[in-house]
């Protein structure tokens, strides 16, 4: 049976058990995917399912992939530079093109594509002001316009330009209110309006991009909330 059918099959079996089960206080049954089952890593920090219906799940040794029998992982080995390039993941989005974007703990932002079952990386490089800001990502997500974000522990908010592959740095900057609120970034969404919500140590923050007709602003500013 193809993936995709199977986790069509498992999704229509969770409904119809929530269904039932919604009306019964605790009785809710989980079922436990552990290191026994395959998992590289207990502790699991980020869930993504692709378009081919496969799950996977970033841990803090490796990422896994999941087709609803058996488990896949994906470690860093030094003897292959098309490998993951590190084994901690913190985030995980897939893109318009199938393509799936991780976010490391010291390896910087991975894309993996699933054409060429091979990650591409783009790491830190204190020589190049174009590089991604630092190579703990905590979160990534691409925007309804295919803009690729990615928020890093200490570095503040990149966003990629794939026709350089480069990234464009909005960071804290306590002289000017429209800066980003703190550089310590942990989740960013987007809502029905095209305005892009980043979640910060220091607060909330919102994008509303020039071409969504609301307040606008120049291109890639980040500022935060009103009081």
């Amino acid at each position: 049976m193809h993936p995709s059918l199977r986790h069509l099959r498992l999704c229509a079996c969770l409904t119809l058990c929530l269904s039932g089960a919604y009306g019964q206080t605790g009785s809710l049954k989980f079922d436990h995917i552990s290191l026994e089952e395959g998992l590289s890593q207990s502790t699991v920090n980020a869930i993504m399912q692709d378009g081919q219906g496969f799950l996977w799940f970033g841990t803090q040794d490796g990422l896994n992939r999941y087709d609803g029998y058996a488990i896949t992982t994906f470690k860093h080995s030094v003897s292959d530079s098309t490998s993951i390039s590190d084994n901690g993941v913190w985030s995980i989005c897939r893109d318009v093109s199938g393509d799936i974007w991780i976010g490391t703990m010291r390896g910087g932002l991975n894309r993996y594509s699933l054409a060429h079952g091979a990650f591409t990386h783009f790491v830190h490089d204190p020589g190049d002001r174009r590089s991604i800001s630092e190579n703990n990502v905590t979160a990534v997500f691409q925007d309804s316009r295919g803009i690729i974000w990615a928020g890093t522990l200490t570095g503040g908010l990149n966003r990629f330009d794939p026709a350089t592959n480069s990234f464009l740095h909005f960071r804290y900057d306590p002289a000017d209110t429209s800066s980003l609120a703190d550089n310590a970034v942990w989740s960013i969404c987007e809502d029905r309006t095209g305005t892009v919500w980043v979640a910060t140590w220091g607060g909330l923050c919102r994008f509303v991009p020039p071409d969504t007709g609301k307040d606008p602003r120049p291109c890639g500013l980040v500022r935060p909330l009103p009081a």
